[in-house]
Order: structure tokens, then sequence, then C-alpha cells
């Protein structure tokens, strides 16, 4: 009989990299409702709609606008401030802004955490920055042994980095030609998801 044993969950054995996404995103629920891929808007830029599903896409309960009530619709505050700086969004995913300046932007968006932060980032360039979010935090510190970032510049030096090399390393044992970005964010998808949908089978099994 087969039995799980927490102790054998730490540690990851790269060169299984592919065997692991294959198993494990056939677990990712995903929202039907929303096509992400195409809200992405990879070869143009984000307009209001691709904004305001994304976000909608990452949090439906507090990032829908308009929300809806028993008083009728009204505007999603949080929404709208980033609607407001859709120009900001769209420079940054032209490279005409930096790293530094643009995450300047979103804490004037977003006040507090960075898991909202680092989605505008990843919406605005996703071929470049993942998806933060706990799960995948949590299944980044079984596999390695790296505490939950606190800020983005620690996303960006624990997080990010490692997702990148793994990315890298899944891309090339698919076959997927790094020039072709909608396909490069296709694959990055699919780890994202064996990474979230792991993440959410340790919540479970840990209690």
């Amino acid at each position: 009989m087969f039995v799980l044993d927490k102790q054998t969950f730490w540690g990851a054995d790269t060169t299984t990299l592919t065997r692991f996404v294959e198993c494990w995103e056939q677990f990712y629920k995903n929202s039907p409702k929303i096509d992400y891929f195409a809200e992405l808007n990879i070869d143009g830029n984000l307009s209001e709609e691709n904004i305001s599903l994304l976000l909608r896409w990452k949090d439906p309960r507090l990032l829908t606008h308009p929300k809806a009530t028993t008083e009728g619709r009204f505007p999603n505050e949080l929404v709208v401030r980033v609607l407001n700086q859709r120009d900001e969004l769209n420079r940054f995913r032209r490279a005409e802004i930096t790293t530094e300046e643009f995450t300047k932007k979103t804490g004037e968006i977003f006040e507090t955490g960075i898991v909202w932060r680092l989605f505008l980032f990843h919406i605005a360039r996703p071929w470049e920055w993942p998806i933060a979010d706990q799960h995948v935090f949590r299944a980044h510190k079984i596999l390695f042994g790296v505490d939950k970032p606190k800020s983005i510049d620690e996303f960006t030096k624990k997080y990010k980095a490692c997702f990148e090399r793994l990315a890298q390393d899944f891309r090339c044992q698919s076959g997927i030609d790094d020039s072709d970005r909608k396909e490069v964010v296709r694959a990055n998808k699919r780890l994202d998801n064996a990474l979230m949908a792991y993440g959410q089978f340790l919540s479970v099994y840990n209690k």
C-alpha cells in the first residue's frame, strides 16, 4: 500500500520537472467564464476590458468590477484605481518605464501586500513575471526551502528567479520556442498551474 509521507515532499528533483507538471496541472481549477490567455492580449496593449476581466479572474470576490449588491451595481474602487493607471501598465509592457518605476506605481495603486501588486507586473509582462499566490509560495517553500517573500524585491530574487530557471528547463524539455511569447506564456502557465495545485494539496494535507 502507498502511504503519503510529509518528509518525502521536501526537496525538488528538477530532472523530473515535466512529470511534476503533467501530474499536478490536471488538478488545477480554472475559471471557465474568462479566457485568461485572450485577455492578456500579448500582441497589443491592455484595454480596460482586458484589465477588468483579468482582475476578476485573479480574485472574483474582491476584484470584480462593477460590484453587484442588493442595492444595485457600483464601481469597484480597487479596480478603478488600476484602470486609471492603464497607460502605465502598457508603458511597462512596452519597456518604456523601468521595473523600479513600475514598482512605485503599483504601490500607489495597492498600498498593502504584494500579491495584487505583482499581478499587475504579471498582466503587463506575463512572459517575464509569474503569478504570485499563497499556494505557489507554499509549494516553493516545500520544494526549495525558501520562505514566502515579503516584498517585491524578495519575490524577484527568490521566487521569480527560481521560477525562471524551472520555466526555461520546462520549455526546453517541451520543445517550446522562446522567441514565441504566446507559447512561452502558455508553457509558463502550465508550470504555475502545477505549483498552485501542489500548494493547494499541501495546505489540505498538512491539516
